[in-house]
Order: structure tokens, then C-alpha cells, then sequence
């Protein structure tokens, strides 16, 4: 935690720094409650190709399954706690409220409020189930995506398709 707090007082200043801290604490107190439980199961056919939303025990998450590969994602935003959206058209998640935008591997676009990736849970695949640990939430991916796309536009009509 101080590490991450050093590199982000370096990058945005100590008393955003801080204030972002206070909010990814809340997130990961919020998250903590979320289900004590330590690995739940689901069905892989219950996980269908691409992004998909779920409940696992109280946790909403969405799942992205490309081929052999799954991340699971907890729905909420790592700035304010927020539930975000999965936008199809764009292949983005959203939290429209806050205008925090995420690819579909959990990167922060440019331009959005918050200063970290999605938070992920650790997953695996076991014969036909997909078990997903719930007990122990990992800080999202560093790093922006795709620079050269630049921030994303704040319209209504940005996301057409979306799941909320």
C-alpha cells in the first residue's frame, strides 16, 4: 500500500494521492464484505464467449471468456465503488455517472478520474466449472489503454448497447 501511494503522490500530487488512497480503501473494505466464502463454482456453460455479468454469492462481477482464457472483474468502480456497465458497442466498461472508462483487460483510459485498473479475483478452470475466489480481490492492471485512442467522449450517445 505505501508503494502504491509513493508512485501515485509522484504522479498526481500528495493530497490527490491521499484522497485516491481513501477511496480504493472504501472499495477494498466494500469489497471484503462482499463474500467470505473462498472459491465458488460456476458452470462453464453458464459462461458464455466474450463479457458476461453474473451474481456469485453477493458479488455482481463480469466475466470475460476469450477461448481457453477467463478474468473475472467485480463490478464496481475502483474510484468511487460504483457498478459499472459493459458498453458492447464500444467494447468498454463504464461508470457513466463518474465518466470512468475501462478496456475489456480492466486498463483506465485516459481521461478517466481513476488512478488504477478494474479489481480482478483470482479464477481457474477445473474440468466443465469455472471456480472464482471471491476472498481475496487483487488491484486491477496498470497502465493506460490504448494511448493513441485518447479519452474517451463524454455523450449519450457513446454507449448504444450495453448491459447494466
Amino acid at each position: 500500500m505505501a508503494a502504491l501511494l509513493t508512485r501515485l503522490s509522484r504522479r498526481l500530487g500528495l493530497v490527490t494521492a491521499m484522497t485516491s488512497m481513501a477511496f480504493m480503501s472504501a472499495g477494498l473494505a466494500a469489497i471484503a464484505s462482499v463474500d467470505a466464502s473462498t472459491e465458488i463454482a460456476v458452470p462453464l456453460h453458464e459462461v458464455p464467449p466474450g463479457v458476461s455479468e453474473h451474481v456469485l454469492g453477493r458479488a455482481r462481477v463480469f466475466i470475460v471468456r476469450d477461448r481457453a482464457s477467463v478474468v473475472v472483474f467485480w463490478n464496481r468502480s475502483p474510484h468511487l465503488g460504483r457498478p459499472m456497465r459493459w458498453c458492447e458497442s464500444e467494447g468498454v466498461f463504464l461508470d457513466q455517472r463518474a465518466w470512468n472508462v475501462f478496456d475489456r483487460a480492466g486498463r483506465v483510459f485516459r481521461g478517466s478520474p481513476a488512478v488504477t485498473g478494474l479489481f480482478t479475483f483470482d479464477s481457474r478452470i477445473e474440468g466443465d466449472r469455472l471456480l472464482v475466489d471471491l476472498s481475496d480481490p487483487r488491484h486491477g492492471p496498470s497502465g493506460l489503454s490504448d494511448p493513441a485512442r485518447g479519452p474517451i467522449p463524454r455523450t449519450t450517445a457513446f454507449c448504444v448497447g450495453s448491459s447494466s
